[in-house]
């Protein structure tokens, strides 16, 4: 086996953000240019966004827009809909995540010869070598600090100035005799190019700190003008803390009296009273505490010993690309992951945790109609549960805001998230087209990660502290919904982002009546609050109306060309090709379409994805890889994966939609960088080996084995503690036509196991290990 899936390897500094190596402890995020005579590090911390504490409301939205564009509906005036749609638009939307700013370092006397840049995923550390001089930065979880050392073979050697800046306004101060600090504040309105430094209050937004110490053998160290001098040192150590104002989304930063000042003045001290071997060994073991459960490897290729943007040039084309560019993948996914999302942080945005826009595309925000739900679709499988805690803790702060928006603008009891979120839980409807502004569903999308959770380690506890949330999203879907031929349905509905052709009108249109991702994800909700009923021994009256609501449900329609409908209708489909593959949730990440009775669904569900295409944006060929593994065609899901890998640049991108690949530090590319696309294909690279979607007639869970292994990845490999519904977890190798499988399960449980080569029954007991072997 070898390390190069687990290691990211360069010969020359990077040459733009998207080439820079990333690191994070869910809580503060860093990007290493790793610059020779000048280093840059762009930095962010995940509670700095523009804004302040708000619930915007539209009260007049139901009676102006919902009321009458369902009569247009009914009447099949479905241009008129979109257009009056979009010209009575709200005016509000979620705000922006923001930078914090930049460390910059101007090194004197020093030669790029012998360069190497290098992150080393198994232990998030970022090292730099060069003529004379080793670099090696991390960021700590457990001391909440950012640490930077530099070292010089010979004496005397290291000599710098260091400097905090930022675009975020504020001012960069001496505070110590090794100490600076960067003072600023968010904007108080940021997005769609209108920024408000200071509202009509007289009030920044987020105000924040970043504080510097240098740490030195050797040489000296002054502060002057806002920077540090580092003159002569054989060796030196920076210390970065970030602390912000923010308390919690219903409080005023200004009001709330954080002393983020004092927080980042302990987090520096702290540092320097523990010293750098010590932080280093710590940050170490917490990272791998998470990191090692799971990790891929194949064999070694020549080609693997290539630096990383030589390996995806070399294997571009290629119909057989080398194992460990998937390794890689799978392994890069976990590690975003970890460093993005932490319990107790912010989840993890469009772009986890990294942004260097004041600006960034889509405001970086929480965007809600799947790319937040992408981002943790590896958290159960790939073992890495706990990093989905600040997700529940967004569903559980949105519900609050969401009860607002729910009463005041849809006129309904419960709770509604729509497609736009931000650190304040902007829920309402969003400005914008109908295609992606009205689609109130996705409270019940995110309750299915709360679901998902429950079953892979059931803890009745946690369902208990959660199962409101599952229901509070069913009472709004009960009175979301309307009756139409006896059934009940959606209107107005749209598939999110997506258009058809008006068929009197042949324009684009929107919104029509029950998509199939609309009765999919009421369906699922419906289910789930009966599934909780019965893992909490609970019935009761709003149990009683799921169970009604259930069959009036309408099932997926078919269409003409055998596949399946995204309305209750077949309209020309407006771009066949489209990124969003919302009318297959039901396949991925639900699995409604697996079951008995749905085979004529499922087939149909396979020729809308053919239908949809390998290439699209960077995220959307993440879905479609999950989708094949899903459907059991290792071959197209190796394939997309290979378009995944293909490398782009952050200019002179071709089309739009058919532009997806990965940057040459594997951020994937929407364009731009959309994190969900590495998360997507990290949780499809999981299932290749492990499945556990279907269950028997009986209910037992069914445990799928290597049933999506492309051919050229059979040589042999290992893949460890992989995760399964019910406390499974699972380590694979496999090699010259033969395999072994070895496990665990935290409970009773009994398995109907499905083997490369036959079935059986698997009978476990809490804590007994079990060992499969046969051929592959």
């Amino acid at each position: 086996m070898t390390a190069s899936g687990q290691l990211l390897t360069y010969k020359e500094p990077a040459p733009y953000w998207e080439g820079a190596l990333p690191l994070g402890n869910g809580r503060i995020g860093a990007m290493v240019y790793g610059g020779v005579e000048q280093e840059k590090i762009e930095l962010n911390e995940d509670t700095l966004w523009s804004g302040l504490p708000a619930n915007p409301i539209d009260k007049g939205y139901y009676d102006r827009l919902i009321k009458h564009v369902r009569e247009l509906i009914e009447q099949r005036k479905f241009h008129e809909a979109q257009f009056y749609s979009e010209e009575n638009s709200v005016c509000i939307d979620s705000q922006s995540y923001q930078l914090a700013g930049r460390l910059t370092l101007d090194f004197l006397n020093v030669s790029a010869d012998g360069y190497e840049r290098s992150l080393d995923l198994s232990d998030a550390i970022c090292r730099i070598r060069h003529a004379g001089f080793k670099r090696e930065t991390f960021i700590s979880c457990p001391a909440q600090i950012m640490a930077y050392r530099i070292v010089a073979e010979k004496e005397d050697k290291i000599s710098f100035a260091a400097s905090l800046t930022s675009a975020m306004h504020g001012i960069c101060s001496v505070t110590g005799p090794a100490q600076i600090a960067f003072d600023g504040a968010c904007p108080a309105h940021n997005r769609r190019e209108s920024i408000v430094w200071v509202n009509e209050k007289g009030e920044t937004g987020i105000p924040f700190r970043m504080l510097l110490q240098a740490e030195t053998k050797g040489g000296t160290v002054t502060a002057q003008d806002g920077k540090l001098i580092i003159r002569n040192a054989d060796e030196v150590v920076l210390y970065l803390a970030i602390r912000t104002g923010f308390k919690d989304f219903l409080t005023n930063p200004h009001e709330a009296k954080v002393d983020y000042k004092g927080n980042a003045a302990a987090d520096i001290a702290n540092a320097v009273n523990a010293g750098y071997e010590t932080l280093k060994a710590e940050a170490i073991r917490d990272h791998k505490s998470l990191y090692d459960r799971s990790v891929l490897e194949f064999p070694e290729r020549p080609e693997d010993a290539l630096p990383t943007e030589a390996r995806l040039k070399d294997s571009w084309g290629k119909e057989n690309y080398a194992p460990n560019l998937g390794a890689l993948l799978y392994n890069y996914g976990r590690y975003l992951m970890i460093a993005s999302s932490r319990p107790g942080t912010q989840p993890g945005n469009l772009q986890g945790i990294w942004n260097h826009h004041v600006s960034p595309p889509w405001a970086c925000n929480y965007t809600t109609n799947i790319n937040l739900e992408m981002n943790y679709w590896p958290a159960e499988n790939t073992n890495l549960a706990e990093c989905a805690e600040p997700l529940f803790r967004f569903i559980r702060e949105s519900a609050v805001n969401g009860a607002v928006v729910a009463r005041e603008m849809f006129h309904a009891n419960g709770w509604c998230l729509n497609h736009n979120s931000d650190l304040w839980r902007f829920c309402a409807p969003a400005w914008g087209n109908p295609c992606w502004s009205y689609w109130p569903l996705c409270g019940g999308w995110l309750c299915r990660s709360i679901m998902d959770h429950y079953r892979y380690a059931p803890d009745k506890d946690f369902l208990r502290e959660n199962v409101d949330l599952i229901r509070g999203t069913a009472i709004f879907f009960l009175d979301l919904l309307v009756e139409k031929d006896g059934m009940l349905t959606t209107c107005p509905s749209t598939s999110p982002e997506n258009f058809y052709f008006d068929p009197d009108f042949n324009d684009h249109a929107a919104i029509s009546t029950g998509s199939i991702m609309d009765i999919s994800i009421i369906k699922e909700t419906f289910e789930m609050v009966l599934e909780c009923d019965k893992e909490l021994g609970t019935d009761d009256e709003l149990s009683a109306k799921v169970r009604a609501a259930l069959p009036r449900l309408p099932r997926p329609l078919i269409g003409s060309e055998g596949q399946l409908l995204e309305f209750r209708e077949e309209f020309k489909e407006f771009d066949i090709k489209h990124r969003h593959l919302s009318h297959l949730y039901g396949a991925y990440p639900a699995d409604e379409f697996y079951r008995s009775g749905y085979e004529d669904i499922l087939e149909a569900a396979k020729v809308s994805l053919t239908r949809r295409g390998e290439l699209s944006t960077g995220w959307a060929m993440g879905w479609r890889v999950a989708l094949w593994v899903r459907f059991h065609n290792s071959e197209l899901a190796s394939r997309i994966i290979k378009h995944l890998l293909k490398p782009v640049y952050p200019h002179g991108h071709p089309a739009y939609e058919y532009s997806g690949g990965v940057y040459i530090n594997m951020f994937d590319s929407h364009p731009p960088f959309q994190i969900d696309g590495n998360f997507g294909v990290t949780a499809a690279i999981a299932e290749m080996f492990l499945q556990c979607h279907r269950k028997t007639e009986a209910g037992k869970v069914i445990l799928d084995f290597f049933t999506a292994l492309p051919d050229f990845w059979k040589e042999g490999g290992k893949l460890t503690g992989l995760r399964a519904i019910g406390g499974l977890t699972a380590d694979f190798t496999w090699g010259n036509g033969s395999y072994t499988i070895t496990g665990i399960c935290d409970r009773n449980q009994e398995y109907y196991a499905v083997l490369p080569d036959g079935e059986k029954v698997l009978s476990l007991k809490a804590g007994e290990s079990f060992t499969l072997t046969g051929t592959l």
